[in-house]
Order: C-alpha cells, then sequence, then structure tokens
C-alpha cells in the first residue's frame, strides 16, 4: 500500500465536527481542533489574528484515504460509521463538515506547488503567525 501525502483544509467554524469525523475514522482525536490556524493572507497578521481555516497534513495517508476525502468532500461517500453509536457526531453534521472540506495530494492537480505554503498561497491564506521561541 503506497502512500500519498495530503493536506486537508477547512473552515474554522467546521473544524470541531470535521475533527469528530476524522476521528470515527480512525484518524486521531482534534485533528482539526489541534491543527494549523489560517486565515486570509494579510502582512499584519499577528499571532492573535483570529483563524478562518484550519490545515491538516497526513504524510502517511494511502491513496484509497486520499480518494475517500476527495469523494467525502464531493459529497459522494462517507465512511459507514453508525453515528448515533459514536457519540462525537450526527450523520448530518459529519456530512455538512465533509462537504466544507478541500483536499490537496501529491497526486492531485496541485502536485506542481505541493505543500502547505504553495497551496495557501493559491488560496490567498496563509498561516497564522506563532509565537516564536
Amino acid at each position: 500500500m503506497s502512500t500519498m501525502p495530503c493536506i486537508v483544509i477547512c473552515p474554522q467554524d467546521k473544524a470541531d465536527h470535521l475533527s469528530k469525523v476524522f476521528e470515527a475514522m480512525g484518524r486521531g482525536p482534534n485533528s482539526f481542533v489541534t491543527g494549523r490556524k489560517v486565515c486570509a493572507k494579510d502582512p499584519a497578521a499577528t499571532q492573535s489574528t483570529p483563524p478562518t481555516h484550519r490545515l491538516i497534513q497526513d504524510m502517511s495517508a494511502t491513496a484509497e484515504l486520499e480518494d475517500m476525502w476527495r469523494k467525502m468532500a464531493a459529497g459522494e461517500a462517507m465512511p459507514q460509521i453508525i453515528w448515533s453509536e459514536t457519540g462525537l457526531v450526527t450523520e448530518s453534521e459529519a456530512v455538512a463538515s465533509a462537504l466544507s472540506m478541500t483536499v490537496f495530494s501529491v497526486a492531485g492537480a496541485e502536485a506542481t506547488n505541493w505543500g502547505p505554503e504553495g497551496i495557501l498561497d493559491q488560496l490567498g491564506l496563509q498561516y497564522v503567525p506563532e509565537v516564536e521561541i
């Protein structure tokens, strides 16, 4: 099974529900909630600039997982999870959250400008600056 590094971006207001969807899929808790904060491109942005989006990067994603995420984002698929039993999120919340995400991978059209900064730049976004250590 080959790896297919992926970047997934979602709106800030969907980060909690989408984190729960990914958790139900076995991709760990709080994926998006703790993902990198992203905002509109702004040279004056500071660490207190409110995020508009969240970004996760999964370097161990498989081609099958990348395909599933793209289908979820297009409203064409949802994992076979009994949402009422997870206690995490309802199926309608899961579907709405999945529709809000954007998936990028080394196999997609964005492969020529692969990497978070290049993808964010194309979308008119940037990382919210972090505190320098």
